[in-house]
């Protein structure tokens, strides 16, 4: 992993610049929903990059036409105190939490369950490698991923982060 400081919203919005053709052929509102204080983290910059496109694409893919899909960022854990706003956040144990939800179709229990197996695909024209990889990622930042889901009604994904994935144990 080549991990550096970088901004995280920073770096959602570069994501939604590579899936702008899916954005815009599906007419796909995207709400942001970002912390007010910018969140700066050691991260992969590349490495999160490929996640955020991946469950954004997903998220797109999933949901119908003009249907929004949802991205918001908070601290957790912050047992510093409050910070002022504006102030970077770079304190050693805060982590963030990502949360892209979509209102499309949904999962059953069967499909959420093999998820993030190496070549599970619901899709016609999918190899199944992208949760997998994201998941792989995801804990190689010493950070989790968490689906919620309900057939009809759509699908929530959580990462969560640290700031500084060297400060971890894991």
């Amino acid at each position: 992993m080549d991990a550096a400081e970088f901004d995280l919203h920073e770096l959602i919005n570069s994501s939604l610049d590579l899936v702008a053709d899916r954005v815009q052929e599906k007419e796909t509102p995207v709400e942001k929903d970002f912390a007010a204080t910018p969140i700066r983290g050691n991260w992969d910059d590349e490495q999160l990059r490929e996640v955020f496109v991946n469950l954004i694409a997903n998220a797109i893919d999933a949901s119908g036409p003009k249907s929004p899909v949802k991205i918001s960022t908070e601290l957790l854990d912050s047992d510093s105190g409050p910070r002022p706003i504006g102030a970077p956040v770079r304190a050693r144990g805060e982590r963030v939490r990502i949360v892209i939800t979509d209102h499309g179709k949904g999962m059953d229990q069967k499909i959420k369950a093999r998820l993030f197996e190496p070549f599970f695909t619901t899709k016609k024209r999918g190899t199944g490698l992208g949760l997998s990889i994201v998941r792989q990622i995801v804990d190689l930042h010493g950070g989790n991923i968490d689906v919620e889901s309900e057939p009809g009604k759509g699908t929530t994904f959580s990462i969560e982060l640290p700031l500084d994935p060297g400060s971890t144990a894991h």
